[in-house]
């Protein structure tokens, strides 16, 4: 067998990617970041909710949900998402915040 049987019609041989200088692609970056569990979102979504409903809107809701808070020993959202028990524990903070807030129990 000749080099002109194996050879395309063009008479080019293409080169493989470490002849051609060229390096190989990877689909690498393409990967997506791994997902949150379901039950996780589920219980920021709500803790939340309550937040923006008991803590005065929006503004105050997210900065106690996302600062440090020395009682709890976390920030609020990442303990409410991790567990049932961390959500129950940012429900009631939550909770005597507005108390101390309105005077009214929730």
């Amino acid at each position: 067998m000749s080099t002109q049987e194996s050879e395309p019609a063009s008479g080019m041989v293409a080169a493989s990617p470490s002849e051609a200088g060229g390096k190989r692609r990877s689909l690498g970056w393409r990967k997506a970041a791994p997902r949150l569990p379901g039950q996780m979102i589920s219980r920021q979504g709500q803790i939340t909710h309550l937040a923006f409903a008991l803590l005065g809107g929006r503004e105050p809701a997210l900065e106690f949900l996302n600062l440090y808070h020395a009682g709890l020993g976390a920030k609020p959202l990442d303990l409410a998402g991790g567990s049932d028990v961390g959500y129950s524990a940012v429900r009631g903070e939550i909770n005597r915040l507005a108390f101390k807030l309105t005077g009214a129990r929730q």
